[in-house]
């Protein structure tokens, strides 16, 4: 079983577009250590699309970041907010919260899913 993830809006190709996979737990949901899979992938201006396999049929959610800077990790600003671009499956909304799980879950059905998500800078 696949996920192609397809990844809108990447502003340049600089570092990598890392991708994580989530179950369906709510308490695990963008918690350390709780992702089910990690990858990384070369960026590239506009569209990046991106293969990862899933255990079996079911819930899931994705949360991605665009590491131009290599760091491996979300930059932020002072005030906390991101520096590099960031999104969620099902383009969750984020306003001044991260999204809940329920705003971010998909079905992965047997076989290839494909999802796509819009970077947000």
């Amino acid at each position: 079983m696949r996920l192609q993830i397809t990844v809108a809006g990447v502003r340049n190709a600089r570092g990598t577009i890392t991708i994580n996979l989530y179950g369906d737990r709510d308490a695990d949901f963008l918690k350390k250590g709780k992702r089910l899979s990690r990858i990384r992938v070369p960026a590239q201006m506009g569209e990046v699309v991106a293969c990862m396999s899933v255990p079996t049929p079911g819930s899931y959610a994705i949360s991605l970041y665009h590491d131009e800077d290599g760091s491996k990790k979300l930059s932020k600003n002072f005030l906390g907010l991101p520096k590099e671009g960031y999104g969620f499956s099902r383009d969750a909304p984020v306003s001044y919260r991260l999204p809940d799980l329920d705003e971010a879950v998909f079905t992965a059905l047997p076989g290839d899913t494909r999802i796509r998500v819009t970077m947000r800078y």
